[in-house]
């Protein structure tokens, strides 16, 4: 379909962090967008406010007349199932119907394409991209996984500078590994950042998996460069280059501390850099970030000053409350490796404190998976109060519950509550160092906790 001549767009799952950004793009492309989504959300609010019709009810004849033409693009994320009512009745009339990355990859065909995968980093990763290429004055366009804090919106669309590249749009993706989506993309900078196991639902195993990110990375166009962390075992051509920490990357993160580092490649050397994030792995990041964006600047020693203004992404190590008595953080973490990497990072700077986590298991088939793994990481944690699972696009598993990671951590204060009474548990324990992590409805919690704690302290 030729997205020039779609004048309306109908999104079936448009609250999801992806469609939503999906959204904002034909939004401000004049197009009229409407679309449906089980429950109502801060995203959702946002869309109606700017301008976008959003129904809550499963049944056809909410979609509005005027979008049940050929003119019409429907776009669906692999999160609605089949037996959804809306699908069966697009499906059935055999409307233009193309899942979100197919979409994605007819945006960004024509345009110089950085594209950001791996089973962790991507969020970050592609929003300093973002930030950096705003603050080199570098027009450009992105699609991010989570709400950027410097432009609050997961669409930035920055076009008050110039373009090295002439006409060519730039534009910055994440690439998704759910569903092989990230398949439908041809990016000209392709970056690798992990490939740590999950979604073994889709995959089966982790081999199937890796597999698959190398066909991300076989879709590079010629010419471009394969940017991939210095750890992965993948296909070495004359587009890869590595980063890291250890001397072996091309591109090099040395004299790291909890939040700076110097930036080395051959005769480039960036000294004392800050990112504002914690963490090797952040740092890590942020070397794929510059390395990304060093071809389309020609003054990368402002890099420096630029990093200074990345105020991060909700949800991604955000510090929701700081006093002198209590810090509340909260974190997107939902995969083992990121709640480990989450609380190492806290945890080296806060040696000394009691660190308390809150913490939702996302998905049926990752518990099952991993929740050996989970109780590991999660007994990094002085005390942890596990939620029930967030099923999200799945149904109940015999035996998979929250209590099977309970059992797998070693620590003595765990227990498994209920949303209804986390608040209450809190305020009684009003825990120093309080971590909240998950990526299921977990999020709606945090705003009550912080709110909790400035009202204790006011």
């Amino acid at each position: 379909m030729d997205l020039a001549k779609t004048d309306r767009v109908f999104l079936l799952g448009i609250g999801g962090i992806g469609m939503s950004a999906l959204a904002r793009y034909f939004n401000s492309t004049g197009k009229n967008v409407c679309g449906f989504d089980k429950t109502p959300s801060a995203l959702t609010d946002k869309l109606l406010e700017e301008g976008c019709e959003i129904f809550f009810e499963e049944t056809p004849n909410r979609i509005p007349k005027e979008y049940l033409s050929n003119n019409t693009l429907f776009i669906y994320t692999p999160a609605i199932k089949n037996n959804n009512t809306l699908y069966q009745f697009i499906e059935g009339n055999k409307f233009h119907w193309n899942k979100r990355a197919e979409v994605l990859g007819m945006i960004s065909k024509k345009c110089f394409t950085i594209a950001v995968a791996g089973t962790h980093g991507k969020t970050t990763t592609s929003s300093l991209i973002a930030h950096l290429l705003s603050e080199l004055k570098i027009n450009f366009t992105a699609f991010l996984g989570g709400i950027a804090s410097n432009f609050d919106s997961n669409y930035i669309r920055f076009q008050e500078g110039e373009n090295n590249l002439g006409e060519t749009e730039v534009i910055v993706l994440e690439a998704d590994e759910y569903d092989k989506s990230f398949l439908h993309l041809t990016p000209n900078i392709s970056i690798l950042t992990s490939t740590d196991a999950d979604h073994l639902d889709i995959y089966g195993d982790a081999i199937n998996l890796q597999n698959t990110f190398q066909e991300f990375l076989n879709k590079t166009r010629p010419g471009g460069l394969q940017i991939v962390h210095e750890s992965l075992e993948v296909e070495h051509t004359a587009s890869t280059i590595t980063y890291g920490e250890n001397g072996s990357a091309n591109y090099k993160l040395t004299n790291s501390s909890p939040f700076s580092f110097n930036y080395s490649y051959e005769n480039l050397e960036l000294l004392e850099l800050e990112c504002g994030l914690p963490g090797i792995h952040n740092l890590e990041n942020t070397v794929a970030a510059i390395t990304a964006i060093l071809p389309l600047t020609e003054n990368p020693k402002s890099i420096k000053s630029a990093l200074l203004n990345y105020k991060g992404v909700k949800r991604r190590f955000e510090i929701v409350h700081k006093s002198n008595t209590a810090i509340v953080i909260d974190d997107y973490a939902h995969h083992p490796t990121e709640i480990g990497k989450f609380i190492q990072s806290v945890r080296m700077m806060f040696p000394n404190k009691k660190l308390t986590g809150i913490f939702q298991p996302h998905l049926f088939s990752r518990t099952k998976d991993f929740y050996k793994e989970f109780g590991e990481e999660l007994s990094q944690l002085d005390q942890c109060y596990l939620l029930p699972i967030y099923p999200a696009r799945e149904t109940p598993l015999p035996g998979i519950t929250s209590e099977i990671i309970l059992n797998k951590m070693s620590i003595k204060k765990k227990e498994v509550v209920s949303k209804d009474n986390i608040l209450d548990i809190i305020k009684s324990t009003n825990p120093d160092i309080l971590l909240i992590m998950g990526a299921g409805d977990i999020d709606r919690l945090v705003q009550p906790i912080a709110t909790m704690y400035n009202e204790k302290e006011a």
